[in-house]
């Protein structure tokens, strides 16, 4: 699920003022310190993880764990303060996370100098997301792509810093991090970006046909690189198929009830996307 798509509220930063009848998260999440966008956590914790359940845990994970997790409560309050034309409730929260994101991310550059390669690819995800904000697309497609983009690099990022030896980590290593993490990189992403579809045929999309047929190609696209997968390598890249089929047949009917009337809560989307994360996050362990 993308980090905008996620969020329960249409319009975040116009909620009405903290002082009347809401609960503390609601006033938080009105001045920039607590994204509401739900669905997102498990898109911005699985990846990391497993990047590191892949290889060896070092300091440096923790330094960019920090950096990451961090660095999104920090792109939470930024995209607020844009969309709000530069309100300035948000200003403490986006200072403090700003802050915060900095020094962890120079502990990083500290730890592991190369890492400052893999902004590269980083920067301009996060300059298409800034951008969509601004100009009040934050939901759009191409928003919620970028967003997964950058989320599913983080497993190559980590396991990058596991492959290298300590102390001695090398811009090299990113070039020798195996096949097979950069194919369950590809799957993750597959996955992500198809909740942006199946997220949107649900909830803003729904009985919108050409977002329909679009999560079902996007589906179908992956289902057969799932079976492709499945075909060379057997061992668990079978169940990961088997996976796939389901979460394809899950594309269709959800949406399907929903137009006739029996649509799946809120509440509902985001705990089966939880638990289709999880049980995911288990195979692709292992898979690989």
């Amino acid at each position: 699920m993308s980090i905008n798509d996620a969020s329960t509220s249409r319009r975040p930063y116009s909620l009405s003022h903290p002082h009347t009848k809401r609960n503390t998260g609601a006033h938080l999440t009105y001045n920039g310190w607590l994204p509401n966008y739900h669905g997102a956590w498990a898109m911005i914790t699985i990846p990391p993880l497993l990047g590191i359940a892949f290889t060896h845990a070092r300091l440096v994970h923790i330094a960019f764990l920090g950096t990451w997790w961090i660095g999104y409560f920090c792109f939470f309050a930024l995209l607020m303060y844009i969309k709000s034309r530069c309100a300035k409730r948000y200003i403490p929260a986006l200072l403090t996370y700003g802050m915060l994101t900095a020094l962890c991310g120079i502990a990083v550059l500290i730890l592991a100098p190369y890492a400052l390669l893999w902004v590269i690819p980083f920067l301009p995800l996060v300059a298409i997301a800034v951008i969509e904000a601004y100009c009040r697309r934050e939901r759009s497609v191409l928003s919620g792509f970028a967003t997964v983009l950058a989320a599913s690099l983080t497993l190559p990022v980590a396991a990058g810093f596991g492959i290298a030896a300590p102390g001695t980590g090398q811009w090299q290593d990113i070039l020798h991090i195996p096949w097979s993490i950069w194919l369950c990189t590809v799957f993750v992403f597959l996955y992500f970006a198809g909740t942006v579809f199946y997220v949107k045929t649900n909830i803003r999309e729904r009985g919108n046909s050409k977002y329909l047929v679009a999560s079902l190609a996007w589906h179908g696209i992956a289902l057969a690189c799932a079976g492709i997968a499945a075909f060379m390598f057997g061992g668990w890249w079978i169940a990961h198929a088997l996976l796939w089929l389901v979460l394809t047949f899950r594309a269709w009917i959800v949406p399907y009830r929903a137009q006739h009337g029996k649509p799946l809560t809120i509440m509902a989307l985001g705990m089966g996307e939880v638990f289709a994360s999880i049980v995911l996050a288990i195979v692709w362990f292992a898979c690989i």
